[in-house]
């Protein structure tokens, strides 16, 4: 069995260094963009979903409110407030699943 030159050897090492680099940060940002692409999917339907909720709590409280209130219409900013309420807490419970998860992927061990 002969040796391999100097050359052969030379190429093999790059090819080597080439093959593992790629298989080190292309692959993996790959993947990432497909869990990207899927996490930005979810945040528009989400917020399109969200926003036809708001619309929609919004009107029914504008048609079935101001009579029950006061019924002279005097009170047209409730239902603005009670759909930001709303929201608000919405936002919340977003922020608050994901500081939960972020505590809980730091607590694993690798």
């Amino acid at each position: 069995m002969a040796d391999k030159s100097p050359q052969q050897q030379v190429q093999e090492l790059k090819d080597l260094v080439v093959s593992y680099a790629k298989q080190e940060t292309v692959d993996p940002i790959k993947n990432i963009g497909r869990y990207i692409g899927w996490a930005l999917a979810g945040a528009l339907a989400f917020g399109v979903g969200m926003t036809f909720l708001a619309v929609g709590a919004l009107r029914m409280l504008q048609t079935t409110l101001p009579e029950l209130l006061d019924g002279q219409g005097k009170s047209s900013w409730f239902p603005y407030l009670a759909v930001l309420l709303l929201l608000g807490s919405a936002l919340g419970l977003v922020a608050m699943k994901l500081t939960k998860s972020k505590a809980d992927t730091s607590k694993e061990v690798r």
